[in-house]
């Protein structure tokens, strides 16, 4: 077990790292060497199990590869807290399903906002 004092730490790390990443890639896509910056992100990555090939560039396996980690690990953080954390209570737990509402609700909504404010086509409204 940790004690709070290293647990604020290591999420201090954490995040100090993540707020530095994101400095650094800032920098250099709107630098001299934006134009590195996109090749990187568009380098073909490809992964092959015999007959089976998946083959995209690196942003999309960043954007949709890497993310599935970070959502387990928010879920596997969310069952901690509530099996024996600050959510363990029952009021708490409460408070927890309307943050999991409320998010699901902003991701419903800035899915559906830009697809109803977007123009349909003659040929999507005949359909």
């Amino acid at each position: 077990m940790t004690t709070l004092a290293q647990q604020g730490a290591e999420e201090r790390t954490a995040g100090l790292v993540t707020v530095g990443a994101m400095v650094v890639a800032l920098m250099l896509a709107n630098s001299p060497l934006s134009d590195f910056y996109q090749l990187v992100h568009h380098t073909p990555v490809s992964v092959q199990v015999g007959t089976l090939s998946i083959d995209k560039p690196l942003i999309l396996w960043i954007n949709d590869g890497l993310m599935v980690f970070f959502f387990l690990l928010m879920g596997v953080e969310l069952k901690r807290e509530m099996l024996g954390g600050l959510l363990g209570s029952a009021r708490q737990g409460v408070l927890a399903t309307s943050v999991v509402a409320a998010l699901v609700g902003g991701a419903v909504l800035a899915v559906t906002l830009p697809h109803s404010a977007t123009p349909r086509s003659e040929s999507r409204r005949q359909s």
